[in-house]
């Protein structure tokens, strides 16, 4: 069994900019997952699904990867934190993204408990030391002219 990193973002936010912004910091394209994460409060049942696919599976993930080393080929833990600190300003209606690593391999995961920050949070640390099966997520603040 492999681990996957799935990651939600809420619907109006992703956007072609969201994905173009995604391929430009990490590489990869975000892939569509069928998969649900079922945490209400933090996670609306529009929101957008996906993975960050590298390859096959996300073992070698920096995403709560601990204090290991991740796999050279991919996108370090501070390219993920820059991809985060970056989206405001490519993403102009993301208002949460939620990040979970987890082995489960069930169509919906019922973590066991969550993890809600600041837009400003998200750290080296946070990121590759992400409990497993206990999602993070990040709330970006609402843009002041978004009605403009």
């Amino acid at each position: 069994m492999c681990a996957t990193v799935l990651w939600a973002v809420n619907q109006a936010g992703c956007t072609p900019r969201f994905r173009e912004w995604t391929k430009s910091r990490l590489g990869v394209d975000p892939e569509p997952s069928r998969r649900h994460l079922e945490v209400p409060e933090l996670v609306g049942k529009t929101a957008r699904l996906f993975t960050l696919p590298l390859q096959v599976c996300d073992c070698s993930s920096a995403v709560g990867h601990g204090r290991g080393k991740p796999d050279p080929g991919g996108p370090g833990v501070g390219d993920h934190v820059d991809w985060l600190h970056g989206l405001p300003g490519h993403s102009r209606f993301t208002s949460r993204v939620a990040v979970v690593r987890t082995w489960n391999p069930e169509e919906t995961i019922f973590p066991a408990g969550t993890t809600r920050v600041d837009s400003a949070e998200p750290t080296d640390e946070k990121i590759l030391l992400l409990p497993e099966e206990n999602p993070l997520a990040i709330d970006f603040p609402a843009p002041v002219d978004w009605w403009s």
